[in-house]
C-alpha cells in the first residue's frame, strides 16, 4: 500500500499554479467515479482512470498522486477490491490534506 507523508511538500511550478484547482477538482470527480466503479466491480475502468492519474500527478507537482495512481492501477489490474479501496481512501485523504495546506 502506498502511504503519503504528513509533511507533504508540493512542488507546483508557478506557471501552472492557476491550473491546480481544476486539476484537483478533476481528481475529486475521478475519485467519486472510481468509488462507484469499485462498488460495481469494474476494475478495468478503475485501472484506466488510475493510469491517467499516475501519469498526471508529477506534472502538476503531486508525486504522491502519481504513487497512489500507480498502486491503484496495480490493485485494479489484480481485481483486488480491498487494495483498490485502500488506495481510494489514500487519494481522498491526500486531496483533503492538499486543500488544507
Amino acid at each position: 500500500m502506498t502511504d503519503f507523508h504528513e509533511d507533504v511538500e508540493l512542488e507546483v511550478a508557478e506557471a501552472i499554479q492557476e491550473l491546480v484547482p481544476g486539476y484537483l477538482a478533476n481528481r475529486d470527480e475521478d475519485l467519486a467515479e472510481m468509488t462507484t466503479l469499485l462498488a460495481d466491480g469494474d476494475f478495468t475502468r478503475i485501472s484506466v482512470l488510475a493510469h491517467n492519474i499516475k501519469g498526471t500527478g508529477g506534472s502538476y507537482g503531486f508525486p504522491e498522486v502519481t504513487a497512489i495512481g500507480a498502486a491503484l492501477e496495480s490493485s485494479a489490474k489484480q481485481g483486488d477490491a480491498a487494495g483498490s479501496g485502500a488506495q481510494l481512501t489514500l487519494l481522498a485523504s491526500f486531496l483533503v490534506r492538499v486543500r488544507n495546506l
